[in-house]
């Protein structure tokens, strides 16, 4: 059956009492010109609408979509917080005109409206602000949803930035479900293949499986993992279709952007990106152990064997208790992990790894750093101390002459040459009255004053005098 244009869907949606079977009271958002909405793609054209309170999501298809039916139904019957709530396939709803004055029900589906923008979009405001925090909090949400995914029996079929909303509450969400796989069709031949930028080029019509989208996670976290670092990258490589990446000249060897990311990772010391653009080679679509080349959330290192430092050729790398190295030897400083975290130093500047060598934080504005304890990060800048969380926030702005690690809630701290506590805020518990101090143990810690070296408890009060 030959299905309506966008305008005829446009005309219907015009006029719309009486043309639904069941959508009742709903009528079409218009522009500020009074004109009828419309997103379209190569498939169908969305429209809002809005009714009783609510907005629905309105789709018309102008080419037929193959599994629809199967695909709806799974949907409806097996929901999924990566999509939005709500979607359902309504059959012969919408009765749409001819040239003739004829016309037909046709098949839509809707699904809740999804309040927000999309992540094509949300990168280019960042881009434009030059927001890497931005970005890195993007890619990090994308990570978790990427992972979510890969444990669902499902796959999407055509993941692309344009079809990812970022909510209102910063979690993302999946839309345009036309091209996905689900287990009913297992060995079927499928006549969608996804947008061709975020694609393996040999990926085609046969291959229709739980791994269709293998390809699509891992360029678009290297994508945006690597504008976090640099994001004057979209500008010198994003041709409106694409992030930066161009699969088929990955493949060919002939991508400029593949070799500048490959650059700037080995640079800044982010084995993670390095490891996930070098995967945009794989010679097929499926990417073996995706899930472990993804830096973020973090895996459980709980289960990992402890590391341990270790030198080569002037370089510390990381071995497990049994001498096999974990991370490569070629960091010019590192510390030992605490907290799942250990401080490393590559061309000069510091930064945080994970225990499988991914770059949790980026600390190249701070000369030096020091190990978490009990959540917080001792960090350098212009001569003074201050805090970092384990996600990279600065929480105490360095002030600080000396700041030490956080033991029992409280740091020492050294202000106009002389020495207090404070807390894991930066504010002063014990105010700086000492010629020295040192770290509290089992609630007493040792200090001097006036030449006299005094043992106190939290509160500050002289317990007894040491010497």
């Amino acid at each position: 059956m030959k299905l309506p244009t966008i305008g005829q869907y446009v005309d219907s949606l015009s006029h719309p009492f009486g043309l639904f079977r069941t959508l009742k009271g709903f009528e079409a958002e218009r522009d500020m010109y009074g004109e009828i909405s419309v997103r379209s793609g190569n498939n169908a054209a969305v429209f809002r609408m809005e009714g009783d309170g609510s907005a629905l999501a309105l789709k018309c298809y102008i080419k037929q979509s193959r599994f629809a039916d199967q695909i709806y139904d799974y949907i409806e019957n097996h929901p999924s917080p990566l999509l939005a709530s709500g979607i359902r396939r309504l059959r012969k709803e919408l009765y749409v005109y001819d040239h003739c004055e004829c016309g037909c029900y046709y098949d839509v589906t809707v699904s809740e409206w999804v309040e927000g923008e999309s992540l094509d979009r949300m990168i280019r405001y960042a881009v434009q602000r030059n927001d890497r925090t931005l970005l890195q909090s993007l890619a990090e949400r994308f990570d978790t949803l990427a992972l979510t995914l890969l444990g669902q029996e499902w796959a999407h079929g055509d993941l692309k930035p344009e079809n990812i909303i970022v909510r209102n509450d910063g979690t993302l969400v999946l839309i345009d479900c036309d091209a996905m796989f689900i287990p009913s069709l297992a060995g079927k031949q499928t006549s969608e293949v996804g947008t061709l930028n975020y694609q393996h080029p040999l990926r085609d019509t046969s291959m229709f499986n739980k791994h269709i989208d293998d390809y699509s996670i891992v360029l678009i976290s290297a994508s945006l993992h690597a504008l976090a670092l640099d994001p004057a990258l979209y500008h010198r490589f994003n041709d409106s279709d694409n992030i930066i990446f161009s699969p088929a000249e990955i493949l060919t060897e002939d991508s400029p952007a593949y070799e500048e990311v490959i650059r700037i990772a080995i640079e800044t010391g982010d084995l993670a990106l390095i490891r996930m653009t070098r995967a945009l080679k794989s010679p097929v679509p499926v990417i073996d152990n995706i899930d472990s080349l993804l830096p973020y959330p973090a895996h459980d290192t709980a289960s990992l064997s402890q590391l341990f430092l270790f030198r080569k050729s002037g370089k510390w790398g990381y071995n497990d208790i049994t001498g096999q190295t974990i991370i490569e030897p070629i960091f010019e400083d590192a510390t030992e992990f605490r907290e799942g975290l250990a401080a490393v130093r590559i061309s000069g500047k510091w930064q945080f790894i994970d225990t499988r060598g991914h770059v949790r934080i980026n600390c190249d504005r701070y000369e030096c750093v020091q190990s978490f304890h009990e959540g917080r990060a001792a960090v350098k800048r212009n001569g003074l101390w201050g805090y970092i969380d384990t996600r990279g926030t600065e929480i105490v702005p360095p002030l600080f002459e000396i700041a030490s690690a956080l033991r029992e809630g409280m740091a020492v701290a050294k202000e106009n040459g002389l020495y207090g506590y404070i807390d894991r805020n930066g504010e002063w518990i014990i105010s700086p009255q000492f010629e020295y101090a040192i770290s509290f143990r089992d609630g007493k810690a040792k200090v001097q004053k006036e030449t006299k070296i005094y043992q106190i408890d939290k509160s500050g009060r002289s317990l007894y005098v040491i010497g």
